[in-house]
């Protein structure tokens, strides 16, 4: 069962920009921010290379640095980042260099990346005393965008100077580099901090990457877009208008949507992500208009506004369009729906900078333009929604068949991770079946997360029909802030009887909401949603198959499920085992992005990657992996004694 502790309508992301900004950064900088970035002129300087350079890698980042500045093995306490590697100026032994990889993986512009830079690198005492030097400045070097800022802290033996940039590519993936001199004679401050200004501009302007590649007609194909590329040598360029290029993670297991940066100068981050989908704006009940719209209010709590969701005519050409503002992110993500025809439509996300939302719109005419003739003359065969449709009964009959020998008793462990950070545990339960009851598959699930600054926790209790169309569960959410000692309790309860579900919530001011409406079909019950077939007579077809999910305890949604060709891990914990029998990827109705299901060989889960909220691009990357129980406990040894008192309860209530 895929967990939720988020309440509906509500961010992950907890911090609004004014806070982020006066608590991290202070005021002064923030001001400064404000009043001189967009005035500021990107530079793009290149790095002359000399036999006084050498190369250097971190996570994917290529930098040139001068040949005096030695490997050093640092004594700072661990950070969340990445890859560090320092160095130590031979020459100047004062100045250090430091490169990383920021851990947090939630998409934003680079100021606040820099924010988080700054919190993360300086003490509070540092902070406090930080003065700045230079204001914030946009960087644009190739596909690279990014922000760099200087300034010093005064101490009693004298002062130590701090020049601090943040690049990206994708919006996600942040890298950082540290340039720190400490000068004892305030007399020289002026001067060092000129000679490392431009020493810092020299080695950024060196940046290159290899954790973007150039997409191959392979990707295309993954991201729904093979009628761009019918043939493996079809001409790439060809495929794109003059001014994008296409890029996807050197490592790309064929799941994510095709990232197409912009070849310009423009130092304010800007980019698009698309994906082919099957075209269902004809469709009562799954048009564009109804779920673009839906997918707002599950992020924001609210139906969207004329100015945040509106519809526009690009030749014959219907667009729909859904603007969210990701404040604590300072970005802009519009989406963008296009019917081209042929039983296809294409979804483009547009990523940007407040500042560069023109820049990214004048893109979409052109691109759709280019896809509609390219679409028009390969003429592919039109698929069918309504097959789509068949395939995902055949999956959910499928589940029903199999529902009992699927979820044999047991016990399942789990270690959740944050951006490759522990945050908690699932344990879930299959008790022994109750004979009798019409409901004799029985279980019970137990997590515990921290979020950010608060604790979440949930316990759910679940009860299924051997025909796999009836089920019943109630779960109890509790979330508690440490430091306030806040504490919200929201109860849920959902009944399925195979033609009606009926849900109600009661919120934690006692509110109780309850919702009946038709089970739409065909539907896959809460508890089976992290059970998918391995194989199917027909294997999966590639435009894969719709299905409807309530994921947890809301009023089911239209999904997408297919299965990735080539099933691999996607990550680093488990990448020395075996590879998984199979990679389902089940994506919302109108998102780019999807949750990835790694299963064994009897359909059982191994792992769980997802977005948070689910299937959007503003969340972080979590993950739950499948462990022992002894990993379990090494991991969190405070929860052996609870868990032992419920593994001797045969009936847990």
């Amino acid at each position: 069962m895929s967990p939720k502790p988020w309440p509906q309508g509500q961010s992950s992301q907890p911090f609004i920009i004014a806070a982020a900004m006066a608590c991290v950064l202070g005021g002064s900088l923030a001001l400064a921010y404000a009043l001189t970035v967009s005035r500021q002129v990107p530079w793009t300087i290149g790095y002359t290379e000399d036999a006084q350079s050498r190369g250097v890698s971190v996570e994917g980042l290529e930098l040139k640095i001068p040949e005096r500045f030695e490997p050093v093995i640092t004594a700072d306490p661990p950070t969340p980042a990445a890859g560090v590697t320092a160095y130590t100026d031979r020459s100047t032994p004062q100045r250090r260099l430091k490169v990383s990889l920021l851990s947090n993986t939630r998409p934003r512009a680079p100021l606040p990346a820099l924010n988080q830079a700054i919190n993360v690198f300086m003490s509070n005492a540092q902070r406090r005393s930080f003065k700045p030097w230079q204001p914030v400045a946009p960087i644009r070097i190739g596909s690279f965008t990014g922000a760099w800022y200087a300034g010093l802290n005064q101490t009693p033996q004298g002062e130590d100077l701090h020049l601090i940039a943040v690049l990206t590519q994708d919006a996600r993936r942040y890298w950082l580099i540290q340039l720190n001199h400490f000068v004892d004679e305030p007399s020289l401050v002026f001067e060092a901090m000129k000679v490392n200004s431009h020493l810092i501009r020299l080695i950024i302007g060196s940046a290159t990457g290899s954790y973007l590649r150039q997409a191959s007609p392979t990707d295309f194909t993954s991201a729904g877009l093979a009628w761009l590329t019918p043939t493996a040598d079809t001409d790439l360029p060809g495929v794109l208008p003059a001014g994008l290029t296409a890029r996807v993670p050197t490592h790309n297991r064929g799941h994510g949507p095709i990232l197409l940066i912009p070849e310009d100068s423009k130092a304010r981050l800007h980019l698009l992500r698309v994906r082919g989908v099957l075209d269902t704006e004809s469709q009562t009940g799954l048009s564009p208009q109804t779920w673009l719209a839906q997918t707002f209010e599950n992020q924001e709590g609210r139906p969207p506004r004329p100015d945040e969701f509106s519809s526009q005519q690009i030749g014959n050409t219907q667009l729909w369009r859904l603007t969210l503002v990701l404040k604590s992110a300072m970005l802009v993500r519009q989406t963008w729906y296009a019917s081209l025809g042929h039983g296809r439509a294409v979804l483009i996300e547009a990523v940007c900078d407040p500042r560069a939302l023109a820049q990214c719109g004048a893109w979409i005419e052109p691109l759709l333009t280019t896809w509609q003739q390219r679409l028009d003359a390969n003429a592919p065969a039109a698929p069918a929604l309504e097959d789509a449709v068949a395939r995902g009964e055949h999956i959910a009959q499928w589940q029903h068949r199999h529902l009992s020998q699927l979820m044999p008793p047991g016990w399942s462990y789990y270690l959740t991770e944050e951006d490759s950070r522990l945050i908690g545990w699932q344990i879930e339960r299959v008790l022994p079946r109750v004979n009798g009851d019409p409901m004799p598959i029985q279980g019970k699930f137990w997590l515990n997360w921290r979020i950010g600054a608060h604790l979440a926790t949930l316990t759910r209790t679940w009860q299924a029909g051997l025909d796999g169309r009836s089920m019943a569960m109630d779960s109890r959410t509790t979330i508690l802030s440490p430091e306030t000692g806040k504490q919200t309790t929201t109860q849920d309860q959902i009944r399925v009887d195979g033609q009606r579900i009926t849900i109600e919530q009661v919120k934690a001011n006692g509110q109780t909401h309850r919702n009946t409406v038709d089970a739409p079909q065909p539907l896959i019950l809460p508890i089976a949603e992290e059970v998918w077939p391995v194989r199917l007579e027909d294997g999966w077809h590639p435009d894969g198959a719709l299905v409807w999910m309530s994921y947890g305890e809301d009023t089911p949604q239209p999904y997408w499920v297919d299965q990735l060709e080539q099933p691999q891990w996607g990550g680093t914990s488990q990448a020395d085992h075996a590879p998984p029998a199979a990679v389902v990827r089940v994506r919302p109705l109108m998102s780019l992005d999807a949750d990835l299901l790694s299963l064994n060989e009897n359909a059982a889960m191994l792992r769980y990657e997802t977005q948070q909220p689910t299937g959007t691009f503003a969340g972080a990357t979590v993950v739950a992996r499948r462990v022992t129980r002894e990993e379990l406990i090494e991991a969190f040894p405070d929860i052996e004694p609870e868990l032992t008192q419920w593994e001797q309860d045969p009936t847990p209530q």
